[in-house]
């Protein structure tokens, strides 16, 4: 079994890097968590694979990218095992995660790392748009963003938009009829 604990309190799991994603993700749902990492290669990498590479996530604009879920780290280098804190970025100083996150292990090998997980989301809904000519899209995304959505995923093909909604049913009933708002002062429509 490699290491694993959860933090109820501090909302925070710390695990052996060499545990895949989807384990972790499993292990953490059982538990009513997430980590809300759904990195763009899919979820069979190690941890260490996604630090070290330091992979987009698709649902960054709800949770944040790996470099924001990760609160601390602990490192095997040349010069001996490195450990940065669990604090505020900046707290204490410059951030020594960003020099291990995304050096593909130029600077050591991770072994250990502390993550921000998040409930559950109690719902979540995919609302589909579809825009009726090109020129809307930049006028409709500035909608969205000066809204305050923060939809877990955005995608883009053409005209068609889809919004990933994770969250309290309240707040995903909210957010969607935010959306069903900015659709029709747009005229745009919502897509199936």
């Amino acid at each position: 079994m490699k290491e694993f604990s959860i933090d109820d309190i501090s909302l925070t799991v710390t695990c052996d890097v060499t545990l895949r994603l989807a384990e972790l993700e499993k292990k953490l749902e059982q538990r009513g968590y997430t980590l809300g990492y759904e990195p763009i290669s899919g979820n069979n990498a190690t941890l260490r694979q996604l630090l070290d590479q330091a992979i987009l996530n698709h649902w960054a604009a709800r949770y944040g990218e790996i470099g924001d879920i990760c609160m601390a780290l602990l490192v095997e280098s040349k010069m001996g095992k490195i450990q940065t804190k669990k604090v505020p970025r900046a707290a204490t100083g410059p951030d020594l995660k960003k020099i291990f996150i995304g050096s593909r292990g130029s600077y050591g090998k991770i072994l250990e790392a502390t993550f921000r997980i998040s409930p559950l989301p109690e719902k979540q809904k995919m609302v589909r748009i579809v825009l009726k000519q090109k020129q809307h899209k930049k006028p409709f995304l500035l909608k969205v963003l000066e809204s305050g959505l923060r939809p877990a995923e955005i995608q883009e093909k053409g005209l068609r938009f889809s919004f990933n909604l994770h969250g309290p049913s309240s707040i995903v009933h909210a957010e969607e009829a935010t959306l069903k708002k900015i659709v029709k002062n747009m005229g745009a429509r919502l897509g199936s």
